[in-house]
């Protein structure tokens, strides 16, 4: 078993055991998909999200986070690169449900503005900014997700292009 396979297999058990809670017990659970650095057409990535398009009926997810890297090796340069419907909305598109993103350090070698510029093109795809917030809604809680670009904190990737 590889290390794509075996995050698979973890993750699987993971959404499994907390759907199967929230079932057992009448609690509405919150369930997403968090998946990080599958900028890299690969045999890897085409199996998580595979299992991830097979599982999402059953636990329903109701989104994706991604953590970065969407687009190896040097990010890309323009809202409209071919790479944005090849490797994400011919590929996964709105089949996992919105999708919300952050920048990795592949990513801001690139244009970081191009990916936030293409939250305007897409049904799928938020990043509307390096820094944002999203509020869930679920048994009377308000659950919030809060996405930071931390290439600017930690990295010294400036926050604008001069």
């Amino acid at each position: 078993m590889n290390k794509y396979q075996l995050a698979v297999v973890v993750a699987l058990f993971i959404a499994g055991a907390w759907f199967l809670y929230g079932y057992c017990f009448g609690v509405k659970v919150l369930t997403f998909f968090v998946v990080g650095d599958w900028g890299v057409i690969s045999e890897g990535r085409d199996t998580v999200f595979q299992s991830m398009k097979n599982l999402r009926p059953s636990i329903q997810s109701k989104f994706v986070i991604s953590t970065g890297d969407q687009f190896y090796k040097h990010g890309l340069v323009s809202r409209h690169h071919r790479r944005f419907h090849s490797e994400f909305e011919d590929y996964v598109g709105s089949s996992l449900g919105p999708w919300f993103l952050v920048l990795g350090n592949h990513d801001a070698r690139g244009s970081h503005i191009a990916q936030i510029e293409y939250t305007k093109l897409s049904s799928s795809w938020n990043m509307p900014a390096r820094f944002y917030r999203v509020e869930e809604k679920i048994n009377g809680f308000i659950i919030v997700f809060l996405f930071l670009d931390t290439n600017s904190l930690l990295c010294g990737v400036p926050l604008e292009v001069h």
